[in-house]
């Protein structure tokens, strides 16, 4: 089984880090139901956007903690055989920080795909039919398409629903969806060994 995953929002709070950076240095508070908490401070073109990028993501990185969990339930799932996709919306230019801030949580994964957008593609090619999300446009592009959610509760995606979506709250929930939407899946690995 292909399982797909994204960083920001379901390994990580990422919203809440970029809040402390907005607050501290734009004194802009940012509704928590806000999901484009950068609309704000006036990034006009790419390059400026490019600009508050390079300039805030080492930090951000820093402040990034790993979801309570995250990590043993990926390594559950990689010792199951599941294959473990992570699909971002980061640009390749912070490979990198990606890559470091992952191996420094535990963090367990067999591909990494960049700069993945809606995400609808990359899991028609991967064949991926369950993804780990939670911005509210990418779970409903992905259920839309027949692919299965596991969406993250965030204040920012409350108002989302569709059949093809059920909300997780932390990653024992994530953990328990899986294995009991694949238990075939699971016996067989188990039965193998």
């Amino acid at each position: 089984m292909n399982l797909g995953i994204d960083i920001d929002g379901c390994l990580n709070d990422f919203q809440k880090a970029l809040a402390v950076v907005l607050k501290r240095d734009y004194n802009i508070e940012v509704a928590k139901e806000e999901y484009e908490m950068l609309r704000d401070i006036n990034l006009d073109n790419m390059e400026q956007c490019r600009a508050f990028w390079e300039k805030y993501n080492p930090e951000l990185f820093n402040l990034l903690n790993c979801e309570c969990g995250a990590s043993d339930v990926l390594k559950s799932f990689y010792e199951l055989g599941i294959n473990l996709n992570i699909a971002t919306a980061r640009e390749y230019h912070v490979a990198p920080l990606t890559e470091k801030w992952l191996n420094e949580h535990n963090i367990f994964y067999d591909n990494i795909f960049f700069n993945t957008g809606d995400k609808v593609d990359l899991c028609k090619w991967q064949n991926i039919p369950l993804m780990i999300e939670d911005k509210p446009y990418n779970a409903m592009a992905l259920a839309n398409n027949g692919i299965k959610v596991l969406l993250f509760s965030r204040p920012y995606n409350l108002t989302i629903k569709h059949e093809n979506i059920t909300r997780v709250n932390n990653w024992d929930q994530v953990y328990d969806k899986v294995v009991k939407s694949y238990p075939n899946l699971i016996f067989n690995i188990f039965n193998t060994k």
